[in-house]
């Protein structure tokens, strides 16, 4: 069974800048549910800072040095405070904790790892990974659903593994795997040889065929598609290097 971990674990924040010295002025941050923008700001000694709920759902910033933490900012609500202390520290919303980092996915076909995405809150329990949106947002919706399809697919390619099949078509085509490397002979003046990323392989089990496997689907998907781009499929013929079970519609030749 693969193992899933969190990796790196911490609120999600932006970074304000106090700098001492310079005239004071008078800066407002939007406060939202995909984030704080901007995500650095620079603020001079005596500055007053607007933080502004532009949201409908609450929210708390709190700093993570403790130099401050605001009220509860219910749905369109504004805090306005004066800072006064040089320094560098990063604010975040307790209502809303998110995380930043990364899951890694660990099985028999090696180790994978995925970035996390601070719309979406990950729980891993009793085996389970569970991911829900952050927030009521489009965005946060739509992210959870790709993070879990994207998790999904680590734990099948580091437990079974993802493969590509090519074939290719045409009178002396034919490929050998070596190794890390595969060399094709395609019709050029020269064999085209393609070297394998770490944690691919590619296999010849005959002249026609090549076979690309590995954990990472995209990185399989992507190792295929430029394989194929040496050659793709011709339009009158059909010769060059196509998926298995690829269909390639002909076109009608010239007729005298």
């Amino acid at each position: 069974m693969p193992k899933v971990i969190l990796s790196g674990i911490a609120a999600g924040a932006a970074a304000l800048t106090l700098a001492a010295g310079g005239a004071a002025a008078t800066i407002t941050i939007q406060i939202k549910s995909t984030g704080f923008s901007p995500s650095a700001v620079t603020i001079n000694h005596g500055d007053t800072v607007i933080f502004r709920n532009v949201d409908t759902v609450d929210h708390q910033v709190v700093a993570d040095s403790g130099s401050f933490a605001s009220p509860i900012l219910h749905a369109k609500q504004s805090w306005t405070a004066t800072l006064n202390t040089p320094g560098t520290f990063r604010y975040h919303d307790a209502l809303h904790p998110r995380l930043t980092g990364k899951i890694v996915v660990k099985g028999p076909l090696g180790t994978l790892k995925q970035s996390l995405d601070q719309r979406v809150q990950v729980k891993v329990s009793d085996g389970n990974v569970s991911f829900a949106a952050a927030d009521a947002s489009r965005e946060a919706n739509a992210m959870s659903g790709t993070l879990r399809s994207l998790v999904a697919g680590m734990v099948e390619g580091v437990s079974r593994g993802f493969e590509k099949r090519l074939s290719l078509v045409g009178v002396g085509y034919r490929a050998q795997a070596q190794g890390d490397k595969i060399t094709l002979s395609l019709g050029f003046s020269h064999p085209v040889e393609h070297r394998m990323p770490a944690g691919v392989k590619v296999e010849t089990p005959t002249q026609t065929e090549i076979v690309v496997k590995g954990a990472d689907k995209q990185r399989v998907g992507q190792i295929a598609a430029e394989i194929r781009a040496f050659r793709p499929p011709e339009p009158y013929k059909g010769k060059g290097v196509r998926y298995s079970g690829e269909t390639v519609i002909l076109k009608e030749t010239k007729k005298k």
